[in-house]
């Protein structure tokens, strides 16, 4: 699916051939965010590569990546769709957690990473996962209470619907 947004960006599916991309992004959030010190990040980043790749093969992980008119990736979103316990609440099966949410500073504040999250939404409610959680920095937090999640001891939830 792509969509098209203002000043000529356009929102593309990630490929296992955007690992690297996915991986510098990832990088650059946790750096932002002062998480660790860049050699544990450099690390990090190497061995989310394979990893991100594998899962993107396998359909457990989907990446949505906003390019700019000549291609450049100034923004991009993850949902790792991994096995989760059948219970009263949810007999899916499924349980979706959003990663790697970054948008290079340029982009911020135009409606980007909205969009990534439209995608991705859309995506859930298509495969019918009801249950959406998040780690969310203070500067995203806003944006993800606007679409319904909500603050959680460890995460921000978005309960789609009861299966």
């Amino acid at each position: 699916m792509r969509s098209t947004m203002h000043d000529q960006i356009t929102i593309r599916k990630a490929t296992p051939e955007d690992a690297k991309i996915l991986a510098r992004q990832r990088l650059m959030m946790f750096e932002e965010m002062d998480h660790d010190p860049i050699e544990r990040l450099t690390e990090m980043e190497q061995r989310f590569i394979p990893w991100v790749r594998d899962k993107i093969i396998a359909g457990e992980y989907h990446g949505w990546l906003a390019v700019d008119e000549d291609g450049v990736a100034v923004a991009g979103i993850g949902l790792w769709i991994h096995e989760w316990l059948v219970n009263p609440r949810d007999f899916s099966g499924k349980r979706a957690h959003v990663l790697n949410v970054y948008t290079d500073q340029a982009y911020r504040k135009r409606g980007v990473a909205r969009n990534l999250m439209n995608e991705l939404l859309a995506l859930c409610r298509e495969q019918g996962i009801p249950k959406i959680t998040l780690s969310a920095s203070r500067d995203g937090q806003h944006l993800y209470e606007t679409l319904g999640f909500k603050p959680d001891p460890r995460w921000m939830i978005l309960q789609l619907k009861d299966s």
